[in-house]
């Protein structure tokens, strides 16, 4: 009964580790993406490349923040959902 969370425990499910979406609007967005990179980075010089390269690192790391405020939320939204579909509302 308790093998999902046994398996999560033990390190078997890793839902940081999904790979990127596979679908077609991704590919092309990612694609945009790296080439504005690219046009951008072409047209600044070593010093404008390193800050454009912070910048991006500042952003990812503002992502992963967000990324596990909502992977939390939506782990709570659906707990909730199990719960008030077995007529178990937990007390707070």
């Amino acid at each position: 009964m308790d093998k999902t969370l046994r398996a999560l425990y033990n390190g078997e499910i890793r839902p940081c580790e999904k790979p990127h979406p596979k679908d077609e609007e991704y590919r092309e967005l990612a694609e945009q993406f790296e080439a504005q990179r690219a046009a951008l980075a072409a047209r600044l010089d070593d010093e404008g490349k390193f800050l454009l390269t912070e910048l991006l690192e500042l952003h990812l790391q503002l992502c992963d923040y967000t990324d596990v405020d909502d992977f939390i939320c939506g782990f709570q939204l659906g707990a909730n959902l199990l719960f008030e579909t077995m007529g178990k509302i937990p007390t707070k």
